[in-house]
């Protein structure tokens, strides 16, 4: 192996440990999921968002990109448990216009 192509290596095993690493973080990112969001929420539509991507008004919250309202008191807003991933989560299947739950953090209401 010549000299040159040592550092080349290097660098595309270093990316294939970031790729495994990336992908197995993504097959577990909603593990911390509560059993009982199960029903709106898994891997294929529930993605972190902005928290820009809600607006907060007087009876509730309004997704911006749909103007869909999830009213104060809605069994479709849930608390968000794992604020450290993301700030809001939007569970919107992609065959869906509307999302079917929302999870917001506490200090974003």
């Amino acid at each position: 192996m010549k000299r040159e192509q040592i550092p080349l290596m290097a660098a595309a095993v270093l990316m294939l440990v970031l790729v495994v690493a990336l992908l197995a973080s993504v097959a577990n990112a909603h593990d911390w999921m509560p059993q009982s969001m199960r029903y709106c929420c898994d891997d294929r539509n529930c993605l972190p968002h902005p928290r820009e991507a809600l607006e907060r008004t007087a009876g509730g919250w309004v997704v911006k990109a749909t103007g869909q309202i999830f009213p104060d008191g809605s069994p479709d807003i849930h608390p968000n448990l794992r604020p450290d991933l993301a700030p809001v989560w939007i569970c919107q299947p992609p065959w869906m216009t509307q999302a079917r739950c929302i999870m917001v953090s506490p200090e974003g209401s």
